[in-house]
């Protein structure tokens, strides 16, 4: 992950993109399965206790990189991508300003907006990591039962 954003950097290229996080969701789920299926090939007997655990310590890993990563790229390395990421935001609220009203009413996008205005650097460090966990948690979940489930069949 500090090799990803790296060459991103190197190569002036947005570390805020919203495609980067589907990006980062993959590289946890394949960490995962990879994980997960290592430690089953050492343990003679899977149990899905064992899945979760080894799990949870892969995401929250990933997570706490993500965090450092993150904060030193925010913070000290490309400030000005903060800046750029709100500008970028508030302006495409404000060119579909009729649907997001139609959709969610004018109250909602005010308060939306200005949610979006009072975004500090640390509301987008802790964003990427509540969404690794969250996708890590339940491709956990999914790939220990299909483990355990295919494992037990050949069994």
């Amino acid at each position: 992950m500090v090799i990803f954003y790296s060459s991103l950097i190197y190569f002036d290229e947005n570390v805020l993109a919203p495609g980067l996080v589907l990006l980062i969701g993959l590289l946890v789920v394949i960490l995962i399965f990879a994980s997960l299926y290592e430690y089953n090939q050492v343990d003679a007997i899977p149990r899905f206790w064992k899945n979760m655990s080894v799990g949870m310590l892969n995401f929250i890993v990933i997570s706490i990189v993500y965090v450092i990563t993150m904060t030193m790229i925010l913070h000290y390395v490309q400030p000005e991508v903060f800046e750029e990421y709100i500008r970028n935001r508030l302006t495409m609220m404000e060119q579909n300003k009729k649907g997001y009203i139609d959709t969610f009413g004018e109250e909602r996008f005010k308060e939306i907006y200005r949610d979006v205005k009072n975004t500090s650097r640390t509301d987008l460090v802790f964003d990427g990591p509540i969404k690794v966990s969250l996708l890590g948690l339940f491709s956990t979940i999914f790939i220990s039962l299909i483990y355990l489930f295919i494992k037990k069949r050949n069994n």
